[in-house]
């Protein structure tokens, strides 16, 4: 699977060059895979990109291994702006204010609080967000230089430097570009019932980003982001099983119910049991030995029941059953010399078992090609 990559390039401007020695510039990364197959027909991928000290910035890249549309893309700042939203996003009980069009969200911290200035993709100044394609892949492009001038005129907002962008893509076919479903030699009798799906998630892993991008970044002087920490969270009914082969430990707890449903826009019930979370986390071991790369790789194990599956196999079933029995009753044929009142009765219903037969076989051979 290819990666994906979250670029940036510094303002080299004087007046950020004086302030080189106040905060530094960090990035942390969360990330959350939603498979809601039940309630959705592609599932969501929510990226959530939180940066110290922006103000070093020029802008920041966030590239994909797949082809966007603007359509495709979800604005998630206005999510933000409810204090539940943003408790459930930062796991943190936040307090949420808003300035103009923008959003204040609080995190309590041991020394303080953590004030994010939430950065919405869709602003009143045009192309501070532009989504590029390069190739047959595409890439997003913030511009703080142009967000720093418009603050200029807001000194409320100015006096904040971190912020926090996060954005959903939806309706994508992510199928054999982040996960792929593992076929098994008995397809047909095995795979009718149950599936194994294997995830492959990449981010800032260069050798796995298309060169396209890479040389493009290459050109404009733009550097791979080394994260402080990443969030990898995948979302899966409780009734599937996932088994992890990343080196980075998983933990797994349940969804809170009913706390997700304004977030996604989707009623959460409990048709096929309870949502559970899956998370891998991984933290810089040292100011100067940060997360360069991240990958989760893992295998979800998933039981099946289509009601098109049942009737087809129930279909093959009975066509052999009536197959079985007309043999049966073709018994007398072979066993008693062939006369008017054999040919009457026995041929005829010989003729329609067969018939029931092949159409119960063919049926049921339909409905497994289409499950």
């Amino acid at each position: 699977m290819e990666s994906f990559g979250c670029w940036f390039k510094l303002d080299n401007s004087s007046k950020n060059l004086e302030n080189e020695n106040e905060k530094s510039l960090a990035f942390d990364l969360h990330v959350n895979f939603w498979f809601l197959e039940e309630f959705i027909k592609n599932p969501y991928l929510d990226i959530g990109i939180k940066i110290n000290n922006y103000k070093k910035l020029e802008n920041v890249s966030f590239s994909f291994p797949f082809q966007l549309q603007e359509s495709n893309i979800m604005d998630l700042a206005p999510m933000m702006s409810t204090k539940s939203n943003a408790s459930i996003v930062f796991n943190e009980e936040c307090e949420v204010e808003t300035r103009r069009e923008y959003t204040i969200v609080q995190i309590p911290k041991k020394e303080g609080n953590d004030k994010l200035l939430i950065f919405p993709l869709k602003q009143a100044v045009k192309d501070i967000f532009e989504l590029k394609k390069c190739k047959n892949k595409s890439y997003i492009l913030i511009h703080f230089k142009q967000f720093r001038k418009y603050l200029k005129s807001n000194e409320d907002l100015e006096g904040y430097d971190d912020i926090y962008i996060r954005f959903r893509l939806k309706d994508i076919d992510l199928h054999n570009i982040l996960y792929f479903d593992s076929e098994p030699f008995n397809k047909s009798l095995d795979s009718a019932f149950s599936g194994t799906r294997v995830l492959d998630f990449k981010i800032n892993e260069k050798r796995n980003i298309d060169r396209n991008i890479t040389a493009k970044m290459d050109i404009e002087d733009e550097k791979l982001v080394e994260f402080e920490q990443i969030h990898f969270l995948v979302m899966e009914p409780s009734s599937y099983d996932v088994i992890s082969y990343t080196q980075n430990k998983m933990t797994c707890r349940e969804l809170e119910k009913d706390l997700w449903d304004d977030y996604l826009g989707i009623k959460l019930n409990n048709k096929s049991g309870h949502m559970l979370a899956y998370h891998w986390k991984v933290r810089a071991e040292s100011i100067s030995n940060k997360v360069r790369d991240f990958s989760c790789f893992a295998k979800i194990k998933y039981q099946k029941m289509q009601i098109s599956t049942v009737l087809a196999y129930v279909s093959v079933v009975l066509g052999l059953g009536v197959f079985g029995s007309t043999i049966v009753s073709a018994t007398p044929l072979l066993n008693t010399s062939f006369s008017w009142e054999i040919n009457q009765y026995v041929v005829p219903n010989f003729i329609i078992d067969l018939f029931l037969g092949g159409l119960m076989i063919w049926i049921g051979w339909r409905l497994g090609k289409r499950k």
